[in-house]
């Protein structure tokens, strides 16, 4: 019976250091909401939205972005934009890319933008994290979060925010 119980202790203990673990990225604003969209079938839109700050003391380098339980959507690409105290985001919700007759707003965010993937967030910084997304339901279209994978210290990290995003008229909030 000891030979069990200390087996699994040290399988489960295993188990969990080689998983990604929570670190210095903050993302979001902490309170969980539902984005209620127009379902926009078939146009590029940045739907994956969320503020990510390095709370740290090193350097952070994002490996990935994606979405969590995404239904009726297709992923595209997805870039990040330095928070550089303009207040000039990208809209939520704007087409990719914008169009500057429409939403003047996210067009200097556009200019500023890089692949998220690879994008390096000093200690103190702020970025913009945009995951495109197309609709391709409008009868059920949605996700849970958007997450993102890092790395920080040398250790695989994983951070992700609390906004699910419905199409309007769908889904227990957005009806």
């Amino acid at each position: 019976m000891t030979l069990v119980v200390v087996l699994v202790a040290a399988t489960s203990v295993g188990c969990s250091a080689h998983g990604p673990t929570e670190g210095s990225l903050a993302v979001g604003g902490g309170s969980e909401f539902t984005l209620c969209i127009t379902p926009h079938v078939g146009e590029d839109r940045a739907l994956g939205a969320t503020y990510a700050t390095n709370e740290g003391s090193s350097d952070i380098t994002i490996t990935s972005v994606e979405l969590v339980d995404a239904t009726g959507v297709e992923v595209g690409d997805a870039f990040a934009v330095l928070d550089d105290g303009s207040d000039d985001g990208y809209s939520v919700g704007a087409p990719v890319p914008p169009d500057p007759e429409d939403d003047a707003y996210s067009v200097p965010a556009w200019e500023r933008r890089v692949d998220a993937e690879g994008a390096v967030i000093a200690p103190g910084e702020t970025w913009q994290v945009i995951q495109v997304v197309k609709v391709t339901s409008a009868a059920d279209a949605g996700f849970e979060a958007l997450r993102i994978e890092y790395t920080e210290d040398r250790s695989t990290r994983v951070a992700q925010n609390t906004t699910r995003m419905e199409v309007e008229g769908r889904g227990a909030q957005c009806e």
